[in-house]
């Protein structure tokens, strides 16, 4: 983000930190985290920072992009594909120019309670909506072509764009009987010529309506499942903070062991071959 006139990120990270949290959501405002300028600090004008909190209940990356729509933060993070670098970056020829570039920044709890996060709801659909009949885009559009008027298109070309728009605007999961009603209201309303489409022909694309409708009701599920946000194939942590520290406490426990542990080794096998005195 923009840094103000009256900031210095790079000799006050933690005015800095202030700073950009009270640009998220206040569920972070005053809340223990851990931050990190990134390699563009200094680089490139502005604020570049990285900020890790704990929730105390797993978020999803859906429901992350659906909180933080509106917060000026990178929402390419929230992808189970997309890596995040957080090691030191290297300067050939000339110094870092951030000389602290991690921290924790304490504040007066250790762990944000995310509030409840619910997807959007969809449109609702008109029972009885009126139809204009005016050109355009999408399904009263396609409805208006629909005859053999003037303008007009025929009948099974515009009849399927018209169940895919609608159908496209509304997802798979609608409710298509108003839909499939007002098609039929068209399509026997619409001025024809005898000699190309007869009354058996009108009964033909009646009768269509509803394998054509569920069909693009399939086309469109299917579209929608491969657009859903992709979750790990592993369960997502959900300890406390007290349990992760007490973990992290244990492992650099069993580090320190395994290094002692080596350095002894090493000792012995010195001395075994008169390297060093015993």
């Amino acid at each position: 983000m923009a840094c103000p006139d009256w900031l210095d990120p790079v000799f006050e990270p933690d005015r800095t930190v202030e700073y950009v949290v009270s640009r998220l959501p206040v569920e972070f405002h005053d809340a223990t985290c851990w931050w990190q300028f990134t390699a563009s600090q200094c680089i490139k004008p502005g604020i570049s920072l990285r900020l890790f909190f704990w929730a105390d209940r797993p978020l999803s990356d859906a429901e992350l992009k659906l909180w933080l729509a509106d917060a000026p933060v990178d929402h390419a993070i929230f992808s189970p594909a997309q890596p995040i670098y957080v090691a030191r970056p290297i300067f050939v020829g000339m110094i870092d120019p951030v000389p602290f570039r991690s921290g924790i920044w304490r504040g007066d709890r250790d762990a944000i309670t995310p509030p409840t996060i619910e997807r959007q709801k969809p449109r609702p659909v008109a029972v009885s909506a009126p139809f204009t009949g005016e050109p355009g885009s999408g399904y009263e559009y396609y409805r208006s072509c629909i005859g053999d008027h003037p303008g007009g298109r025929g009948f099974h070309g515009p009849i399927k764009s018209a169940v895919a728009a609608w159908i496209g605007h509304h997802g798979a999961a609608a409710d298509t009987a108003w839909l499939r009603a007002d098609l039929e209201r068209a399509i026997r309303e619409a001025p024809r010529d005898p000699a190309k489409h007869d009354d058996g022909y009108v009964e033909i694309r009646v009768a269509d309506l509803d394998p054509l409708i569920e069909a693009i009701k399939e086309l469109q599920a299917d579209k929608e499942a491969e657009s859903a946000p992709l979750q790990p194939a592993y369960p997502a942590p959900v300890g406390s903070v007290e349990e992760a520290r007490a973990m992290i406490a244990a492992e650099m426990d069993r580090f320190v062991e395994a290094a002692l542990s080596y350095e002894a080794d090493r000792q012995r096998l010195a001395k075994s071959h008169g390297l060093i005195a015993a």
